[in-house]
């Protein structure tokens, strides 16, 4: 029988339990550390956090700007109806509803966005071209 994301949702005791852990002076935002990390990979795992937009690393900016922002929120939610989708239409899986819920991002990031009419791809790119630094150019 297909499970929706309560289950996957329902242990925040012990996700509470793992970011209590968390090093004095460490930042969450903080990449590189073993537990951060840790911490990540296991919520990734829980939720099915969407992968990164396929957007060159190397362009990326020392923040995100509010376009990419905004359109990473819309993902976060779209990725969460899709998962329940998938498992409702009887895949199970974990690797099966993980491979169908990348396909359909992929094919999010490059359709029309009404909002911005082009697709998120090409708006996240635009801005992050648009935010380098002068001192960036050489990426």
């Amino acid at each position: 029988m297909p499970v929706g994301a309560g289950p996957l949702l329902s242990d925040g005791a012990s996700v509470e339990a793992r970011i209590k852990s968390k090093p004095n002076g460490m930042s969450l935002e903080l990449a590189g550390s073993a537990w951060r990390d840790q911490v990540y990979h296991d919520l990734a795992d829980r939720v099915m956090y969407p992968n990164a937009m396929e957007v060159d690393d190397d362009e990326l900016p020392e923040y995100t700007g509010l376009r990419e922002a905004e359109l990473f929120g819309e993902l976060q939610r779209l990725v969460l109806l899709w998962r329940e989708d998938t498992i409702a239409s009887g895949i199970t899986a974990s690797n099966a509803v993980a491979d169908a819920v990348v396909a359909r991002q992929r094919q999010w990031e490059k359709a029309k966005h009404a909002r911005f009419g082009r697709s998120p791809f090409s708006v996240i790119r635009a801005e992050r071209r648009a935010t380098l630094k002068p001192w960036d150019s050489a990426r």
